[in-house]
């Protein structure tokens, strides 16, 4: 059974209720969707963002 814990590729996932950083009286929940992981995805941190980019191979 997939899951959150075991994600299958494709799906996407809601985390159980958290209690929000900063805010213990706020609940959040994290979505995530799963993606298969070829080595062409990198994370990136632009500003106060982090982006996933696609990393083109070098020719």
């Amino acid at each position: 059974m997939d899951s959150y814990k075991n994600p299958s590729p494709g799906n996407t996932y809601i985390s159980p209720s958290l209690e929000a950083f900063g805010n213990p009286t706020r609940k959040v929940r994290i979505a995530t969707k799963a993606i298969e992981h070829p080595t062409a995805f990198a994370f990136a941190q632009v500003k106060a963002e982090v982006v996933l980019r696609l990393r083109h191979p070098l020719i």
